[in-house]
């Protein structure tokens, strides 16, 4: 079992995460993307979390992903 640190990007929404792949890796931590709430649940379960990270959309759909994402 690996139990490095992760750093969770929850649906990244066609974002570019090398910047931060690159950070996590220098800093010897996972970077994980979760394109749905089961596998983002897995990993919270696992109790290693660092962060999750939320990219959000435009101002409209914004306010709409966070609140998603809330419940």
């Amino acid at each position: 079992m690996n139990s490095r640190p992760v750093v969770l990007v929850y649906k990244k929404r066609n974002r570019d995460v090398s910047p931060l792949e690159r950070t996590c890796s220098d800093l010897d931590w996972s970077l994980k993307v979760c394109e749905g709430d089961d596998g983002l649940r897995t990993e919270i379960e696992k109790g290693i979390v660092l962060a999750i990270i939320v990219p959000l959309g435009s101002t409209e759909e914004g306010t709409k992903n966070a609140r998603d994402f809330a419940v």
